[in-house]
């Protein structure tokens, strides 16, 4: 019989950890939904949130390892933990459905104070926005600081009670190793239940609240437990009295060899790897796949099954006892190797994505192609390395925790270590690294992301390599099986390193080709060579792209079709202007006529001068330059989360009416800022006579929250008595029910409205008056129409008189209202877009490839012919 101790499983606290992972999870996906609408949706903004997110988790970590040696009833304040993580979780969605508004308003009034400039004028110079950026830092801390410091306590003091209960037993790495995994294995679950269940059935709020429920019945749990514990007479030590040292040829057998400073060191570098692989991954699968809430939570989802993954595959590395650390170069050494060959699969993704989709074409719907294209590809890159990478803080966790009196501590302070590597990767390749922000960046290529990934392969290089120089240094001349391992995992990184220098060049134009927008069945079944033809440059007949610019938040692209006289922008793959590149030819698809009518309709028939205008989204800056040619308006605000637009703005000249010119902009005509719009206008100080908005489609992320019922009623509060709301809302790949959703949370907010349809337009612009006793008044658009400029303006879209202006005004309120009355008793909802319930941000995804003419059958809905 085998006299190996048996490792003892205290399932109670092993619930208690998974839970733990759960609940946090679903806080994380659910509180950064809430805080956008507090920060914004830019990027420096969600790193802002995710970090001080990570931050209050480090925090946790540190103090809970330093105060284990104090702490004789673990499990007790475990579940005081849960317990205060419960009620800070209830109190949240109440606290911020009541403060946002209050901690923007005393942003904007201490900017006031201190710079002696409102909110907008500071954040156009770099100490203003330095000043703005930090009052949200505090705030965002206020909110989230607390709540997350609990969270990072958890598993310090879960490895604590666990230690302390079963004193006997040498498997105290391997118990350290199996919490680990069910914490990180709870936490993948939260996240998918978040984000593709909670969420869109119950809402923001009631997720939040599901969480702190979760966590008041774990301390409940706990609190049980340690009662039944108390009751039974079971033995409970210090596991700072009685040390049991490690057996020969067990796993702790060669745990001295490792200094617990190395171990830190590896954990933060790989972790810091990890996040700006994920980072990467997101900015990639976007510009390829599609940002919709399904592509960008499939990232997470396998980034999170992959570190639980890791974690099962560091516990069976730990059974073989000796040569850790040898096993820890292992991993980074494959971990390197994937990376290398992720450069060639990333150059391959576009061609994939189109095969995919061509061989899943015969699915139930085009919805689970859709899905299951992008959870393989997502899939077959996010899984491997993150399994690979997610196993190195296990293993350490499992090499350093064989001593009971540290393993608390060392658990904490490897946790800190791995969130601390975490925040670097994260704020380093967002806001440094994919955007080519460090001066010189661009001599690996002209792509972001793949000068990333490239980074991250040198970075696992120094990583081996120290590694294998440690393992060098300890190791005995007759121990031959740590020489082999060592050559093979030289080896790999010498292959590795081959691949890298190999890397496959960037093709920005078959990257950007937005093929996730473009349905199987409109291309045909191409072989590899001429899907390439098809969508590499094309020197022949002059297409090609022009600019490519990987951004903050989003890639950027501007190409040129002289066949068909049309210069287009694209952001993140999809097309957001199509433009004749000479306005006085003939284009076959131009998107010109919406764009300058959606700023110049308001204009024409706002009751009073508009004066003060704001634009919400600036793309090809022709909305802009419409908004500007009407001598009337003083002065224009315009606020673009990414900052790559507006350096694309010039090849757009000849349209734009180059709103952009230096002029303006030092006389403050023009005040073009880099920030979220909603964010912006909700700390504007002023009133607009006129507020524009151009954002993505609502599926997009980050767009939808310029759809929903509170920013359409914060904008209405930024109007004057006689303001005007207009913005655009799309035709194509929604259907009446969801078209009805959007006018019926517009109207519910301007109850005087006016729908105007551009001829042969796959858009409509939607007019609110924040009086409702205002109406268009032919005389008044008359007098406005004999200004030369705007009237040559007019002619380039084929307008030539006020009356063939007004003619494109097709609905009013009684026709929206009657719209939305006959698709309520058609589908039996009478729902509306809100911040909360998240409507067209889950519901659009589906409706990407409806057959047929929608944009037709939406315009015989409203009771409209196609004009």
């Amino acid at each position: 019989m085998s006299s190996k101790p048996q490792q003892r499983t205290d399932f109670t606290l092993w619930l208690c950890v998974f839970i733990s992972g759960l609940s946090a999870l679903i806080y994380q996906v659910a509180w950064q939904r809430l805080l956008v609408r507090l920060v914004g949706a830019a990027l420096p903004a969600l790193t802002i949130v995710v970090c001080i997110f990570m931050t209050g988790l480090a925090i946790g970590s540190l103090i809970a390892s330093d105060r284990c040696k104090t702490i004789t009833s673990p499990r007790k304040i475990y579940s005081y933990l849960e317990l205060a993580l419960g009620a800070l979780g209830f109190l949240i969605p109440w606290a911020t459905e009541r403060t946002f508004a209050l901690l923007l308003a005393t942003i904007s009034g201490a900017t006031e104070v201190v710079l002696h400039q409102n909110v907008v004028e500071a954040l156009l110079t770099p100490a203003g926005g330095w000043f703005v950026n930090a009052l949200l830092i505090v705030a965002v801390s206020i909110l989230l600081l607390a709540p997350t410091i609990l969270m990072g306590a958890t598993l310090p003091v879960a490895v604590l009670a666990a230690v302390q209960r079963f004193s006997s037993s040498p498997h105290n790495g391997a118990r350290v190793t199996s919490l680990y995994f069910i914490n990180v294995a709870g936490a993948a679950i939260g996240s998918l239940t978040a984000a593709f269940f909670l969420m869109p059935v119950f809402g923001v709020n009631n997720t939040v609240r599901v969480a702190a429920a979760i966590n008041l019945a774990a301390s409940l749990l706990l609190q049980f437990s340690h009662r039944i514990i108390q009751l039974s007479g079971e033995p409970v030590s210090s596991p700072f009295l009685d040390e049991v040292e490690p057996q020969e040829g067990t796993q702790g057998a060669d745990q001295s060899r490792t200094p617990i400073r190395l171990l830190a060191a590896v954990v933060a570098v790989c972790s810091a790897v990890a996040l700006s692989m994920e980072v990467a991954w997101t900015r990639l699968f976007s510009l390829v796949l599609g940002s919709s809430t399904y592509a960008l939570g499939a990232v997470l989802a396998f980034c999170l099954i992959g570190i639980a993954a890791g974690a099962l595959l560091a516990r069976k590395l730990l059974e073989g006892g000796q040569n850790r650390l040898l096993k820890l170069s292992a991993l980074v050494a494959l971990s390197l190797l994937c990376t290398a060959g992720q450069l060639f699969y990333m150059a391959e993704l576009p061609w994939y994505l189109n095969s995919l989709e061509h061989s899943l074409a015969g699915n139930p719907s085009p919805f689970a192609t859709y899905i299951l294209v992008r959870v393989l590809l997502i899939g077959a890159v996010a899984l491997p390395q993150s399994t690979l990478l997610g196993a190195v803080l296990p293993l350490a966790l499992g090499q350093a925790a064989e001593k009971r009196s540290t393993a608390a501590q060392v658990t904490g302070t490897l946790l800190c270590a791995s969130t601390t590597g975490s925040i670097a990767g994260t704020i380093i390749t967002g806001c440094l690294l994919i955007p080519q922000a460090i001066p010189g960046s661009t001599w690996l290529g002209p792509s972001g992301i793949q000068s990333t990934v490239i980074i991250d392969a040198l970075v696992q290089m120094g990583v081996v390599a120290a590694l294998l120089w440690h393992c060098c240094q300890g190791k005995s001349p007759s121990d031959s099986r740590p020489t082999s391992l060592i050559y093979a995992c030289a080896s790999l990184a010498v292959l590795a390193t081959g691949l890298v220098c190999l890397h496959p060049r960037w093709q920005p134009s078959v990257m950007s080709s937005g093929l996730s927008f473009i349905s199987p069945s409109s291309l045909p079944a191409l072989t590899r060579q001429p899907f390439g033809v098809l969508f590499e440059e094309n020197k022949s007949n002059g297409s090609h792209t022009l600019s490519y610019k990987e951004g903050q938040t989003s890639t950027v692209t501007v190409g040129i079709v002289p066949a068909n006289n049309v210069i287009y922008l694209k952001n993140d793959g999809k097309v957001e202007a199509a433009l004749p590149i000479d306005p006085r030819l003939a284009t076959r698809a131009s998107d010109q006529p919406t764009q300058v009518l959606l700023g110049l309709v308001p204009a024409l028939i706002c009751a009073d001068k508009p004066k003060s205008t704001f634009l919400a989204g600036y793309g090809s800056g022709t909305t802009a330059g419409a908004l500007l040619t009407d001598p009337q308006i003083d002065s224009l605000t315009i606020g673009e989360i990414e900052p790559a637009i507006y350096e694309a703005d010039h090849y757009f000249n000849v349209t734009n009416n180059r709103p952009l010119r230096e002029e303006w902009k030092k006389s403050g005509r023009v005040r073009a800022l880099s920030s979220d719009a909603r964010n912006l206008i909700d700390m504007s100080p002023g009133r607009y006579d006129l507020i524009v908005s151009q954002p993505a489609e609502p599926w997009i992320g980050g767009s939808t929250d310029l759809y929903s019922l509170e920013f359409w009623k914060s904008a209405k509060s930024k109007l004057t008595e006689h303001g005007i709301f207009s913005q655009w809302i799309q035709l194509y790949s929604i259907d009446p029910e969801y078209l009805a959703v959007l006018l019926r949370t517009f109207h519910d907010v301007f109850p005087n409205i006016i729908l105007f349809h551009p001829p042969r337009a796959g858009e409509l612009i939607v007019v609110g008056f924040h009086n409702s006793d205002d109406k268009i008044e032919y005389a008044t658009v008359e007098k406005r129409l004999k200004d030369p400029a705007l009237q040559e303006l007019l002619k380039r879209i084929g307008i030539s008189s006020p009356g063939q202006l007004l003619k494109m005004a097709v609905g009013d309120n009684v026709s929206v209202t009657r719209f939305c009355v006959k698709q309520q008793m058609k589908y039996g909802s009478a729902a509306m877009n809100s911040d909360n319930n998240l409507l067209v941000e889950y519901a659009l995804p589906p409706k990407l490839f409806i057959e047929g003419d929608v944009i037709s059958k939406n315009l015989q809905e409203l009771g409209l012919q196609e004009n």
